[in-house]
């Protein structure tokens, strides 16, 4: 009976105002009137604090990664975007990054499988810019500045 309940269980979970990470309940430390997250190590108010499932918490997201080249810099940045399954849902605004391989390290980072990174690199290597489905790992930063309530 307690298993089928632990999903829906609330837990407190740190919303990282610097990295804007969700830091589930072994991923911060409370330390000096604040909590201290455990994936950039800034140390937050204890209004940033909220409960939250622990299966929201935990779950993997999958989620629509779009890139293209980012036209308004001339160093070879790119453009990424965040969008549901469902490629209606935006989940973040589009942003820059600085080179090709910082976004294969972020891609990286973020979950993708070794089957996603391949669709990545073809979509990279045809065109110079796709659209690929890939997962989301919890207890990660938010490099992508998702707002998780779309999800």
């Amino acid at each position: 009976m307690l298993k089928q309940n632990r999903e829906n269980r609330l837990v407190a979970c740190l919303v990282c105002w610097k990295c804007h990470g969700r830091a589930g309940p072994n991923h911060y430390t409370l330390k000096d009137g604040g909590a201290v997250c455990g994936m950039c190590g800034d140390k937050n108010p204890l209004a940033n604090l909220h409960k939250l499932p622990l299966g929201e918490v935990t779950a993997e997201h999958e989620i629509v990664l779009n890139f293209g080249p980012d036209t308004h810099k001339k160093n070879g940045a790119i453009k990424v975007h965040a969008l549901h399954v469902d490629c209606k849902t935006v989940l973040s605004h589009w942003q820059s990054v600085e080179s090709l391989e910082t976004l294969r390290k972020m891609v990286r980072y973020l979950g993708a499988t070794d089957e996603q990174m391949a669709s990545f690199e073809d979509g990279l290597r045809r065109w110079g810019q796709g659209s690929v489905h890939m997962r989301l790992l919890p207890n990660r930063r938010n490099l992508l500045r998702i707002d998780y309530s779309r999800l």
